[in-house]
C-alpha cells in the first residue's frame, strides 16, 4: 500500500529501527536531525536495534530514557514565558520560545543556566543579602551577655 493516504510514521507506532532516508541518511530519534550512521561517532542498542545520533547530548538524552524518544510525542513541551532557547549544534543561535536551528533544522532547547552565565542581578541581590545576614546567627550565640552597671 503506497498510496498517499496509507503513509505511515515508525515513530509513532513506536518503531524500534531507525528510518532509513534514500542517501543512507537516519533520524536522530532525540533531535530529528539526519544523521549518517558510517560517519557519526554517536550511536546506541536499545532492544536489540542500533540508533544513531548527531551528538554525544543527543546520544546521552536517549540512553538515559529511551521510551520517550521511542513513543509518539503528541503535544510539544510547553516553554516557560521568557525561556531562551538554543541550538545544540550552533550555540550562537538564541531566541526566545521553541523553534528550529535556520543553520541545521534542529530544535531549539531550552537553555540551561550555568555558572559560567553572565552576571544574574537577582543572584547578585540573592548572594549580597546572604552573605550580609550570614554572620548574624554565628556571631549572637558566642556574644558575651551584657553587664548592668549598678
Amino acid at each position: 500500500m503506497n498510496s498517499p493516504s496509507s503513509h505511515h510514521h515508525p515513530r509513532a507506532e513506536g518503531a524500534r529501527t531507525a528510518v532509513e532516508s534514500v542517501d543512507g541518511r537516519v533520524t536522530d530519534p532525540v533531535c530529528g536531525m539526519q544523521v549518517d550512521p558510517a560517519t557519526t561517532p554517536h550511536h546506541a542498542t536499545h532492544d536489540g536495534a542500533a540508533f544513531h545520533f548527531c551528538s554525544e547530548r543527543c546520544r546521552a538524552k536517549f540512553v538515559d530514557d529511551p521510551q520517550r524518544w521511542l513513543s509518539p510525542r503528541d503535544e510539544p513541551e510547553a516553554a516557560l514565558p521568557g525561556a531562551i532557547f538554543t541550538c545544540p549544534m550552533h550555540p550562537e543561535v538564541c531566541q526566545e520560545g521553541p523553534g528550529t536551528c535556520p543553520f541545521c533544522g534542529m530544535a531549539l532547547e531550552a537553555e540551561m543556566p550555568s555558572l559560567e552565565d553572565d552576571d544574574n542581578p537577582e543572584l547578585r541581590d540573592f548572594s549580597r543579602r546572604f552573605w550580609g545576614t550570614l554572620p548574624l546567627p554565628v556571631v549572637t550565640p558566642w556574644s558575651p551577655p551584657a553587664r548592668r552597671h549598678s
